[in-house]
């Protein structure tokens, strides 16, 4: 075998040659890519050996030998001061150096190396070599620099993808979790988490499938994969991924759970608002008023509206996914698929209208190309079809009727400003063919310059706003210079978006119809100081005059009232003003009563003669209308025929009054003395009671009739209204359920009304108990007080009221209201609303009459469902009116022993009355008239009081016997009585100054009082 082989070769082999270990590491130095290199200083330069190795890093042949700055060249030229610098230290000073460097190769390519330097001295020190070693370290160095970048991308993936790792060790328990996880929680890096509270920063239903979760992979090994929430140290409730798996020992033992967990929010996040936009996307493909549906590129339906189901006539479930042309395989081979194939083949937006047969409908179709296919809209134009013929058809018709008619038919386009006449101008005002302009100046110079401005505007106005008519009166010049008095209609024609495309009109000359109207209005003129309103109107109801009684009825001046048709300005939805105005034209005159509106918006009832006036060939041209006011004749008759119902309710209550309250006087005093005599608690006594309250409410009954006819006798004083509601107010609460809540508002500063108190007390109970029966529900009661100016205005429709200053009461409730029918009667006499036996009907009659009577106004509203206001407007009281002063009645009844004579023509009156003076401690004489009564007079002195009847058969009454009884005994005291006075001793509804009355049917209690307050006044001479 020895022969085989050189004495080099049997070198290397033999392992403990030198040749051997040199061949091992030029071995280990191709593994690891590393060669040595050795310089040594001579004489004549610096030798430089370099191994076979760090020749090929290099790129060079082996054996090469470089000088110093060729090595040094091969160095990366930002490195090249570095090395050189390292070399002569390392040279000179001993200075041993190790650097990563970069050279480039002769192929021009850099390599990452390392360099190593050494000194090696002599046993004086001094540096005879330096050697080292030169390493390609560039896959290394490329290693480490993917290393770097990587552990960079997985800290970037782990930051914005917010990701982390945990581990839960099971013996002993710990949860134990990685810097991504603080990070993403919002905790420190570091934080541990607490071991005893695992779950808790997770939701309830989330905790419970974690722990789940958990179990199962410990115990069943089970990995899992769950979308969870829990909170981050802020509270901030976030959605997580948390994967987990078994980490499972030699023995098959799960000795921990480990896994990661991801921040998800922003992902669910932008799924929910995808989806949150891909359903608004879908409600606004279903809103929208066009039909739409898309196409993949296998021609499928993927996606169609609601509006698109209507127009094919078929339902969605039944084209989503299935190939249009299937469905629709007449579609394929016409417009519609070859619009479709050309958009999706050259990726352009098609649009076109067309007819589809199967569904019989026009439509205007519009597809769009998208990377899944195609987008298409389109919409029903049926009707837009039809009308753009109708409008061709139109358009032929205006052009022949253009040169049939002799008016001056316009055509103007105000997009490019052109404008077309027919040969009605050149016959209406001489002006030819070419003569005018071909644009809107034709018309605007030839206006006339005082109507040039409004005319402009007005067509301005009507192209802006919302009409689609326009019609205007000015004067337009003729081609000889003159004006004519034109009429100008036209009609504008929008676009879809509402602009106006165009404006078509004819031009009529009235010049002579104006002049007619100006001698019409001239001759009006002279009834223009007529207080009738007096109008001209042309056949189309248009004003064309309008005088002064016009102007004064209406509210409308002449310069408004005129060009406007008189049905919106008077008659808006009146039938009556269609059926007059027919007539006249058909008849020639109509004559009638007829309500109108004024500029207020007040109704006005007027009396018109209306005329037609015609032309000379007999036409009807124009209309003469002469309307009289006669609102305050009607309400003047109105108010007539309720003051002869009053008159004859008056006649009648004064008729029974007298006898009625003459009987009652002996029921109710015999009752009162039967209810005191007889025993406590008997049968008796109740009955007797009975009978006293039935006479009781005889007597009120008669009194409220009185009321209502302004019969009584009043008291009128000074009143402070808001001190009597203060005292009134427990009486007016017990009066009302617990189910009305009642509210006084009183004015501050008030001033006093003139009025009788006891009266008004009585009026504001009525209204109280009429409010009460109202509320069956409950509910709130209103009286308010405040003064407050009737003006002239208001008056004038209502005659039984002067203006000024009034002090109001009003009273409102919340209950059930009234009909306009039932509150057109509910002052009436005996009228009411209430069951029967619940109401006399005569509660608002007494309040009307009372405040009637004491020269006030009342006013009632109400509204079904809403409630009630009663205003009762009281005259103001003056300086020297007496004072009203609350009298606190004494406990006991007075009594004296005075003389008193009473005179009495009723028997049983005056015995009844006899008793109870006797009764009370008076003596007593008697007489049965005013003669007998003047014969007792003047033979006895000593008479205290007179006592007398007001109303007496024969020539002497009441006040004729204390005429001649205060002539002979002047000084003498007198107390009338009277169940009804007439006017013997109230005028204009008022008690005569001084006079002392006792009204029938009076008790004892009454009489004792009234005796007692009569001897105590002032005596009056005859």
């Amino acid at each position: 075998m020895d022969d085989h082989f050189s004495h080099r070769e049997r070198a290397v082999l033999d392992p403990n040659s030198l040749e051997h270990r040199d061949h091992l590491m030029q071995l280990a130095g191709k593994l690891v890519n590393m060669g040595a290199w050795l310089a040594t200083p001579t004489p004549s330069g610096l030798r430089l050996y370099w191994s076979d190795e760090v020749c090929a890093i290099h790129g060079i042949p082996a054996g090469s030998a470089p000088s110093l700055d060729e090595a040094v060249v091969f160095y990366a030229p930002e490195y090249r001061e570095r090395i050189a610098a390292l070399f002569n230290d390392c040279l000179h000073n001993g200075i041993a150096y190790d650097e990563d460097l970069q050279i480039i190769d002769v192929h021009g390519l850099r390599r990452w190396v390392r360099a190593l330097g050494s000194a090696l001295r002599d046993e004086q020190g001094r540096i005879v070599q330096v050697y080292g070693t030169f390493q390609d370290i560039s896959r290394r160095k490329s290693m480490q620099e993917q290393l770097r970048r990587s552990e960079g991308l997985l800290r970037m993936a782990t930051g914005l993808g917010r990701l982390g790792g945990w581990a839960l060790e099971l013996d002993p328990r710990r949860l134990t979790w990685s810097d991504g996880v603080c990070d993403m929680l919002g905790y420190p890096r570091g934080t541990e988490p607490q071991q005893d509270d695992v779950l808790a920063p997770y939701t309830a239903a989330s905790a419970q499938r974690l722990d789940q979760a958990v179990r199962a992979c410990i115990t069943r090994q089970q990995m899992f994969d769950l979308e969870l929430q829990r909170y981050d140290a802020n509270g901030v409730c976030l959605d997580v991924r948390i994967i987990g798996q078994p980490d499972v020992d030699a023995s098959g033992r799960v000795q921990r759970v480990e896994g990661a967990i991801q921040d998800i929010t922003r992902q669910r996040q932008t799924e929910r608002e995808a989806s949150r936009l891909a359903e608004r996307l879908t409600t606004t493909l279903e809103s929208i008023t066009d039909a739409f549906f898309t196409l993949d590129r296998d021609w499928r339906v993927t996606f169609m509206n609601g509006e698109a189901e209507r127009l094919l006539g078929c339902s969605r479930r039944n084209l989503l996914g299935r190939v249009m042309w299937e469905e629709y395989p007449d579609a394929e081979d016409s417009i519609f698929g070859r619009s479709y194939r050309r958009a999706l083949t050259e990726n352009v937006t098609v649009a076109f209208e067309a007819y589809y047969g199967p569904i019989e409908r026009w439509l205007s179709v519009s597809a769009y190309p998208s990377d899944e296919g195609l987008a298409i809209y389109f919409r029903d134009i049926t009707e837009r079809r039809r009308a753009r013929e109708a409008l061709q058809i139109s358009e032929e018709r205006m052009k022949l009727a253009a040169r049939a008619t002799t008016d001056a038919i316009w055509d103007w386009n105000p997009d490019n400003d052109t404008l077309w006449w027919n040969e009605g101008i050149q016959i209406l005002f001489g002006y030819g063919p070419d003569e005018l302009e071909p644009d809107s100046t034709s018309w605007a110079n030839r206006l006339h310059p005082e109507d040039r401005d409004r005319a402009v505007a007005s067509v301005l106005s009507a192209i802006k706003g919302g009409t689609d008519e326009w019609v205007e009166e000015y004067r337009f010049r003729r081609k000889d210079g003159s004006y004519a008095h034109v009429v100008d209609k036209g009609q504008i024609v929008r676009g879809p978006d509402g602009r106006t495309i165009r404006m078509v009109g004819g031009m009529a000359d009235i010049t002579e119809r104006k002049q007619y109207e100006s001698r019409l209005a001239q001759q009006a003129a002279l009834l223009d100081k007529a207080r009738d309103a007096i109008i001209v109107l042309g056949v189309d109801q248009r004003i064309h005059y309008w005088n002064t009684g016009a102007e004064r009825l209406y509210g409308w001046s002449r310069q408004e009232a005129v060009g406007r048709p008189l049905r919106d300005l008077l008659h808006e939805r009146s039938t009556g003003f269609v059926t007059a105005f027919s007539e006249v034209l058909e008849q020639g005159e109509w004559y009638g009563e007829i309500a109108q509106r004024t500029r207020e918006g007040n109704t006005v009832m007027v009396e018109g003669h209306w005329t037609l006036v015609t032309d000379a060939a007999g036409e009807p041209d124009a209309v003469l209308v002469i309307n009289t006011d006669i609102s305050r004749r009607l309400a003047l008759e109105s108010q007539l025929r309720q003051s002869q119902r009053l008159e004859s309710v008056g006649q009648l209550t004064g008729g029974v009054a007298h006898d009625f309250n003459n009987l009652l006087t002996v029921i109710l005093g015999n009752a009162d003395m039967l209810v005191e005599e007889l025993p406590e608690g008997s049968l008796q006594q109740r009955l007797a009671g009975l009978m006293r309250d039935a006479a009781q409410r005889g007597a009120e009954l008669t009194n409220r009739l009185l009321a209502f006819a302004r019969r009584q006798a009043l008291e009128p004083r000074a009143v402070n209204v808001n001190s009597l509601l203060t005292d009134l107010d427990g009486l007016l609460r017990r009066t009302l359920d617990e189910s009305i809540r009642m509210e006084t508002v009183c004015a501050p500063e008030l001033s006093k009304a003139f009025v009788d108190p006891a009266q008004l007390e009585a009026a504001l109970l009525n209204l109280a108990l009429n409010a009460r029966d109202a509320m069956p529900g409950g509910g709130r009661l209103t009286i308010e007080t405040d003064e407050v100016e009737l003006a002239q205005d208001y008056t004038s429709q209502h005659a039984d009221v002067s203006p000024g200053r009034y002090v109001l009461v009003a009273v409102s409730d919340t209950g059930i209201g009234m009909q306009p029918d039932l509150l057109a009667r509910a002052f009436d006499p005996f009228f009411t609303t209430k069951d029967k036996g619940r109401g006399s009907g005569l509660g608002l009659s007494m309040v009307y009459g009372f405040v009637k009577q004491s020269r006030g106004h009342v006013k009632i509203y109400s509204e079904p469902g809403v409630g009630t206001t009663v205003k009762l407007y009281l005259p103001r009281a003056g300086h020297d009116a007496p004072l009203h002063q609350q009298e606190a009645g004494p406990s006991d009844v007075p009594t004296g022993s005075e003389l008193v004579l009473l005179v009495e023509d009723d028997d049983l009156v005056r015995v009844h009355a006899e008793t109870l003076l006797l009764g009370l401690g008076y003596r007593v004489l008697t007489a049965d008239g005013g003669e007998q009564a003047l014969e007792v007079i003047r033979y006895r002195e000593d008479i205290d009081l007179l006592f007398t009847d007001v109303v007496m058969p024969g020539a002497m009454g009441g006040p004729e016997l204390v005429a001649e009884a205060r002539r002979l005994r002047p000084g003498l005291r007198v107390l009338y009585t009277s169940g009804y006075t007439e006017n013997a001793i109230v005028h204009h509804g008022r008690l005569d100054a001084g006079v002392q009355l006792l009204q029938k049917p009076y008790r004892r209690l009454d009489l004792a009082r009234k005796v007692r307050e009569a001897l105590a006044s002032p005596p009056e001479e005859g």
